[in-house]
Parts: C-alpha cells; sequence; structure tokens
C-alpha cells in the first residue's frame, strides 16, 4: 500500500506534466519526487518481510524517504506566481527566510534537540536527523509558495501544499518513533503517509486552470489574507518552540533565533517598502487611467460633435435629456423644454408619424429592448428627407437610463434605390413600365373582385421591321418615342400602358366590351397619323389583341398568352385591326396557348405525311403526288394545317417540321421506285421561307436526294409567293443552287401573293400552281375564267408547266381542261391518302383508278 500510493500520485503529477501549460515542469518533479519516496518503500517493504520488522536506522529505506526532499523543493519552485510589484521577489526571500528558520527552530527544539539528547552522534543519529531537515526544507518550500501562488492556483495548491506538509509532518513522527524503537506499522503513521500522497494525486488530478494554458502568468491580484498571515503564523510556532524550552535559547538554538530576529526584521523593512512602492505605483496607475478616460472621453465629444447622424436621448419621463450637435444643424433649433412626441410631431411627416410613435413608444415605456423605423423628417431648408430611426432602450445601464434615438440620413440611397426599382420596372426607351411591372399590375386586377370589367390591350405595330431595316433604329426607337408619348396622353389614370418589348405595347383598362372596341379603335386612329422623326415622316399602323380578365384560375401569364392569341387573330385578318376574344372564344384561345406551345417543340410522332395525287388532265394518269403534313394532337385530334402551319412559322419549329416531311418524302419516293420502277412519280414537297433562310439549304436537299438515290428531276420543291416576298433575292439564289442540281421548282398558290408577274419574271421556276380560291369559284364567275385563261396563257409563254389545285367537280375539271391547264388535283380525284395507299390507286397503265370519266 505504501509503495502504491506514491506510484498513483506520480503517475497522476506525470500526467498532469503532460497536459503542458505554465505548470508542466512544476509537475515533472513533483511525479519524480514520489517516485523517489515510492524507491523508499520499497526498500521498507523489502526488509519488514525479509525480516518482519521495520527497518532500523540507517537502511536503503532512508535514501528515498529524505532524498524525495530535493526535486519535490525543485518542482515547487517551478509553480507560477502572482507578482504585482517589483518588491514582491525580495519580499518573498524574506518571507522563504522567515518560515525556513522558524520551521527549523520549531523542529530542532521538538525532534533534533530530543534526538541528540538520547544518543551520542553516530551514522543512525546523523541519519535521524537528516530526516526533519529535509522535511524542514520541503515544509519552507512549500509554505512560501503557498503564499505567491496565484487565486487561480487555489484548488490545485491547497489539496497539494496540504498533501506534502502531512507528509513532512508524518516524517517527522516516523523518524523520533523508530530512533526510540518504538514504531510499529499500521498506526497513525501509515495512515499519514496514505492521506499525504491521496492529497497530492487528487491536486494532479484537478482540471488545468486558464493560465496554465494561457501564458505567463501576471495578475496583479493582492495576496490573501491566509497568504499574508503564513510568516506570522511560523514566527508564532518558532516562538511557542523558545517558550517550551527557554534554557535552550542561551545555548544551542542561539544559533537559530538570531537569524530569525534579523529575517524577521528585514521581512518588516521590506513590507513597508513594498507598501510604499505599491502606494507610489497605485497612483501613478490611478493617474494613467484618469488621463486616458480624460482623453477618450474628449474623443468621444469630438465623435459626436462630428457625427452626421442625429443622436437624441430621452430620459424615464420621456422628456429630451440630450441631443447632438448635428442635431440642430440637420433638423435646425429645438425649443427648450420640448418633448419627445412633440419634437416628433414637429418634425416627422405626418402620415409617417403614427408607425414612428408605435415604435419609439414601446421603447420608452421599456415594453422592448429596440426598435427601427424608416420615415421623412423635415430637413432644416424645410425640405423632406428619408432617415433611419433606431431606438435603442438603456434603462437597465447604471451610467444612461433613458432610451436612445439614432436618426441616420439615408435619402441619398432611398433614391438610387427608387431610381434601381424604377429602371427594374420601367422601360428605358419610352419611359413606360415594362412586361415586370405590368404582370405585378394584373396580378393586382385579378385579385380583385370584379374582374370582368377589367381588358388588356396587345398593341403591334405593323411591319415595324421595315423602318428598321431602311432608315435604322435611330429611327426606328425615334418613332418608338412618339408611339409611346401618343399613348400615355390617352390613358386615365387608373389604366397602365407598357412597353414589353420591340414594337409591341399594352394597355389594361376597366371597361365593357363597348368601351374596349372603343378604346381600340380611337387608338388605332392615334397611333396611325403621321410620325416625325429624325427629319422623316413615317406612316405607323397597329394592330389590337384584346381579351377580359373571367376566370376564377385566371393567372397573369395566361391572361397576356389568350391577347396574343387575339393578337395574332387581328394581324392574320387584316392588318390594322382589332380582335376582341370574350367567353367561348376563351376556350378556343385557350385551345390555341396548347397548341402553341406544343408545336414550339413538336413530338414528329404525332405528325403524318401523306399524299394526294397530281394527274394528266388529259389521259388522268398519275404524275405525281404532293405530301401534306398532317398533325394528330393526342388532347385535341387533328389540327387542320392552315392552322397549325402558321404557329410553327410564328414559332420558329417550321424548319424541323418542314426538315422531318423531305426526309419522309425521299425516303417513300425511294420506296417507291423499287416497288414501281416502271412508273415515274414526281413528288411536291412544301418549303417554308425560314428553311430558305438556313445557310447551305439547297446543298442540304441534294445531299438527301443522292443519299436515297434519287433522279433529282422528280422533286418538286414548292415554295408560296408570300415566302418569295418576304426575302426575293434569297429565294432566287436558293432556286438557282436546287435547279443546277437538277431540282424541279413549283410556285405554289399562284395569284394570292404580290405582283406574281414580276416575280416570275426573275424567278426561275418549273410549275406554277394555281390557287384553290380560284378554281373554287371558276363555274360561277366569267371573270374568275379570264383571269385562270390569262395565267395558263402566261405560264405557256414561260414555258411553264401548270396545276390546278382544289378541283372537287366534273365541271371545274371540264373547265380547267378547256382553259389549257395540263395537270390538276383534289377531291375529284383522291383525297389526300397514307403512302400505301398510293400504289393502289395507280393502274397498270398508270391511270388513277378512283378518276371520274372523261367525257
Amino acid at each position: 500500500m505504501f509503495v502504491v500510493a506514491p506510484l498513483v500520485a506520480g503517475h497522476r503529477c506525470w500526467t498532469a506534466h503532460r497536459r503542458r501549460g505554465q505548470t508542466h515542469t512544476g509537475w515533472a518533479w513533483l511525479a519524480v519526487g514520489c517516485l523517489v519516496w515510492a524507491g523508499g518503500s520499497m526498500a521498507f517493504a523489502a526488509y519488514d518481510l525479509g525480516v518482519g520488522s521495520a527497518p532500523p536506522l540507517p537502511s536503503p529505506a532512508d535514501l528515498g524517504y529524505i532524498g524525495y526532499a530535493l526535486p519535490v523543493i525543485i518542482g515547487a519552485s517551478r509553480f507560477p506566481v502572482a507578482q504585482s510589484v517589483v518588491w514582491s521577489h525580495w519580499r518573498l526571500t524574506w518571507d522563504g527566510g522567515v518560515i525556513a528558520c522558524s520551521l527549523l527552530l520549531a523542529s530542532t527544539v521538538w525532534v533534533l534537540e530530543p534526538l541528540v539528547e538520547a544518543s551520542s552522534l553516530n551514522a543512525a543519529t546523523a541519519v535521524a536527523m537528516a530526516y526533519p531537515l529535509a522535511d524542514v526544507a520541503v515544509a519552507a518550500a512549500v509554505l512560501t509558495r503557498l503564499m505567491v501562488v496565484p487565486r487561480t492556483q487555489w484548488r490545485v495548491w491547497g489539496p497539494l501544499g496540504a498533501g506534502w506538509l502531512v507528509l513532512t509532518l508524518t516524517d517527522s513522527i516516523y523518524v523520533t518513533r523508530t530512533f526510540h524503537h518504538q514504531f510499529a506499522p499500521g498506526g497513525l503513521v501509515d495512515l499519514g503517509w496514505l492521506l499525504s500522497f491521496a492529497l497530492v494525486a487528487v491536486a494532479a488530478a484537478s482540471p488545468p486552470v486558464e493560465c496554465e494554458v494561457a501564458g505567463p502568468v501576471a495578475v496583479a491580484d493582492p495576496p490573501s489574507v491566509l497568504q499574508q498571515l503564513l510568516p506570522y503564523a511560523s514566527l508564532a510556532l518558532a516562538v511557542s518552540a523558545v517558550v517550551a524550552k527557554p534554557a535552550l535559547t542561551h545555548g544551542p538554538l542561539l544559533w537559530l533565533v538570531v537569524p530569525l530576529a534579523i529575517a524577521a526584521t528585514g521581512r518588516q523593512c521590506i513590507v513597508v517598502a513594498d507598501h510604499t512602492a505599491s502606494a507610489r505605483h497605485l497612483s501613478e496607475a490611478v493617474a494613467r487611467r484618469t488621463a486616458e478616460l480624460g482623453h477618450r472621453e474628449q474623443w468621444w465629444r469630438e465623435v459626436v460633435h462630428n457625427l452626421t447622424d442625429v443622436v437624441v436621448v430621452i430620459d424615464t419621463r420621456g422628456a429630451i435629456e440630450y441631443r447632438s450637435p448635428s442635431a440642430e444643424s440637420t433638423l435646425g433649433s429645438w425649443p427648450s423644454g420640448v418633448t419627445t412626441a412633440e419634437a416628433l410631431a414637429a418634425h416627422v411627416h405626418p402620415e409617417d408619424l403614427g408607425p414612428v410613435m408605435g415604435v419609439v413608444e414601446p421603447v420608452v415605456l421599456g415594453r422592448r429592448r429596440t426598435g427601427f423605423v424608416e420615415c421623412r423628417v423635415e430637413l432644416s431648408d424645410g425640405s423632406w428627407g428619408w432617415f433611419e430611426v433606431t431606438v435603442v432602450g438603456q434603462l437597465a445601464e447604471r451610467a444612461l437610463k433613458g432610451t436612445v434615438l439614432t436618426l441616420h440620413d439615408v435619402s441619398e440611397q432611398r433614391r438610387l434605390t427608387d431610381r434601381l426599382t424604377h429602371e427594374a420596372s420601367h422601360d428605358a426607351l419610352t419611359g413606360l413600365p415594362n412586361r415586370t411591372l405590368l404582370m405585378r399590375r394584373l396580378a393586382e386586377v385579378l385579385a380583385e373582385g370584379q374582374r370582368r370589367r377589367s381588358a388588356l390591350l396587345l398593341i403591334d405595330l405593323d411591319d415595324f421591321k421595315v423602318i428598321n431595316d431602311r432608315h435604322g433604329h435611330a429611327s426606328g426607337d425615334l418613332v418608338l418615342e412618339v408611339i409611346a408619348r401618343r399613348l400615355r396622353r390617352a390613358v386615365r389614370a387608373d389604366e397602365t400602358v407598357a412597353r414589353l418589348g420591340g414594337d409591341e405595347f399594352a394597355l389594361l383598362m376597366r371597361g365593357d366590351r363597348a368601351q374596349v372596341q372603343d378604346r381600340a379603335r380611337r387608338l388605332i386612329e392615334r397611333i396611325g397619323k403621321p410620325v416625325q422623326a429624325g427629319g422623316r415622316t413615317f406612316l405607323v399602323r397597329a394592330s389590337i389583341g384584346a381579351v377580359f380578365a373571367g376566370e376564377s384560375d385566371e393567372t397573369p401569364h395566361s391572361l397576356l398568352s389568350h391577347a396574343d392569341i387575339a393578337l395574332y387573330e387581328a394581324k392574320a385578318r387584316d392588318k390594322g385591326g382589332m380582335v376582341l376574344i370574350d367567353g367561348d372564344e376563351r376556350a378556343m384561345a385557350a385551345q390555341q396557348v396548347h397548341l402553341r406551345e406544343q408545336i414550339a417543340q413538336p413530338d414528329l410522332e404525332q405528325f403524318t405525311v401523306v399524299y394526294q395525287p397530281i394527274v394528266d388532265l388529259a389521259d388522268l394518269r398519275v404524275r405525281g403526288v404532293e405530301c401534306l403534313l398532317r398533325w394528330n394532337q393526342p388532347d385535341i385530334g387533328a389540327v387542320p394545317p392552315d392552322q397549325f402551319i402558321p404557329m410553327a412559322e410564328a414559332g420558329g419549329s417550321i424548319q424541323v417540321l418542314g426538315w422531318h416531311v423531305l426526309r419522309e418524302a425521299c425516303a417513300q419516293l425511294a420506296r417507291w421506285k423499287q416497288e414501281r420502277p416502271d412508273h415515274r412519280i414526281a413528288v411536291g414537297i412544301n418549303v417554308s421561307s425560314r428553311q430558305l433562310d438556313e445557310p447551305g439549304f439547297a446543298a442540304a436537299v441534294l445531299r438527301l436526294i443522292a443519299q436515297h438515290d434519287l433522279d433529282p428531276e422528280l422533286v418538286v420543291v414548292e415554295l408560296t409567293e408570300q415566302s418569295l416576298a418576304l426575302d426575293f433575292e434569297t429565294a432566287v439564289a436558293v432556286v438557282k443552287d436546287l435547279r443546277a442540281g437538277g431540282v424541279s421548282v413549283a410556285v405554289d398558290d399562284y395569284g394570292t401573293g404580290y405582283s406574281s408577274l414580276r416575280y416570275l419574271h426573275r424567278f426561275d421556276a418549273d410549275v406554277v400552281k394555281i390557287d384553290r380560291s380560284f378554281i373554287s369559284h371558276l363555274v360561277d364567275s366569267p371573270h374568275t375564267q379570264k383571269i385562270v385563261r390569262s395565267v395558263m396563257h402566261m405560264a405557256d409563254s414561260l414555258d411553264l408547266q401548270s396545276i390546278a389545285e382544289g378541283i372537287e367537280t366534273c365541271d371545274q375539271l371540264a373547265l380547267v381542261r378547256d382553259l389549257g391547264c395540263a395537270l390538276g388535283q383534289g377531291y375529284l380525284f383522291s383525297r389526300p391518302v397514307a403512302a400505301e395507299e398510293i400504289l393502289p390507286l395507280i393502274g397498270p397503265d398508270g391511270v388513277l383508278v378512283t378518276a371520274p370519266a372523261l367525257s
């Protein structure tokens, strides 16, 4: 047990050493002291086991029991001290001398002197005297260190110092009893040893304090009462020893009493000097601190004086206790004795006063800690500025009991924010609201109860692209600015006119059907007046699509989409007009929206290519077929081509559909070639103007023909007059490349476009297809017959082959033949059919089996 206890304590000390910090060296030496003492216990135990009694003096055990003192003394000196003044080092030295002399004197009287009297001076006596001397050295070192350890270390040094002091006392009892052969294991001495090392282990196991990790200790706290009383307690112990044996002071102990008196006297001198130095240092510190506080107070005064923010302090009664100098320069003079409510009412904008008081009052009354509000405040020049008002309650502060108001000028930031907000919601060119603001207004209108009386008008300038292309975008912008001013003057205050982008505007208004139609008519007239811009005169027309907000689940986007459909209808019917959709028309409009969304990214599996035979009107032989595209939409069913083709043209997906038809037609023509090599069937394929604009279109078509090993003459590219009119020069170049590759070219729907003769004069075509609108009136209109006859003669004179479209009756067939038309197609011969149905329609001699009999 006496071996285990110091070993455990030593292990704990070593563990504390490994935690590093300011005390790690001290713990290492203490661990060594414990191990040395454990070595003595091992020698003691070995002798006790071998002989059956405690070892005599001297013995090997004495080396450990006495030798532990040196590492313990070194270890105690390595712990940090609390330093307050420079004299403390000297005071510590004298205090240590007083304690050492006092303990030595007491030990001499009660331990050493009895040992000397009991025997002559020999080895046993010398060893026995070494025990109390070592214990006195350890006790003096521990007590001296206890005087100066920081207060943060007391929870460590309390049990640590007590442990070593118990050990020294126990050693003294042990050596006295052993010297007189009175020691027996198992008594109070053993208990004292165990208790001492238990206390050391507890101290070492204590959590590290901050000073062990943070760095050198420089704590200026004064020593505790207990620390100050330690030297006097040791003196009291020495005096009690002298009183107990006064005869010794005249003999052997005189050499200890005199140094003790000298040490005590010197120590008191040091204390006086220390106190004097402390007072001087304290006085100097107070003076420095006072100067610092004065400097800082002056610094804060300068800061507050030059602060642009207005600072107001309100006392607990609501009266203004302080206002910064900037208050008068910013807000003007304040009458003395004015209350907070009166000051706010005098300076805060009436519209903002309520919210401001709602923030300030709860803080002043202590119901809230802080508050924040933005408001308009009247400035000294009479104008209004925006301020951030921060309210902070200081009722809990000792130095400042009340409320602090800080007013920070944010007028410039507010103006910048307003400008950025305006720019984000308004068009930069015209200053009108943009699409974002219009959508916000639409959402507000739709959230109201009377949606039915709100209408959205989309206004689009017809052929505005011509102005930009011919006269430049600068001229176009000037025209847009003029139109925007006209629209702004034409609307009421509760209406919204916006520019959506490009040449498209919008008007959100209230009114019934008649009022909306009347407003649209007047807007068209106003926009149609001549526009003077850039030294030129421009004539601008506008088309308008209008829609009422009527559905409960209407959204701004769906309403805008419906208006867009109405605008599309207006432009399709007659430019410069208007279309208003409402009631059942909305369902059709919704269907149009759905179709446009679907065809924007077409699913080609929903599209089918069908073929309508083209026959020779002289012998009814099948000379070719025209490819036609059909759309079977899953939600709606069959969608007419005249409905979805314009959508695809407008949405940009016509190229995808056009190339789909070209690939299908060429592949099918190759299959027919294998199945009926004896019959040559030409395939007419409609091509959009957008496809003509694609770079390398002609080359791509020729590659597709070569890929299927087709005769280029059997591939007929059909172009409408409208597509030619959009970009005639591009069309001429593409047709030239196609014809150079052997491909035939046809002008489809001839007679429906503009300046047809001028186009045909320069356009190197092979076929002219007479539009079905002429053929349908051919029987009942002699005038139409003259027109068709003229077209026939013109085609013959230009060596063009003519095809009559839309032949549905035998009378039409007879008249077309009489007028000299060579080829024809229509329901009279066959409806458009699937590819696999074409060859069964062609007889062995090439005659169409469903053709009517010729008269």
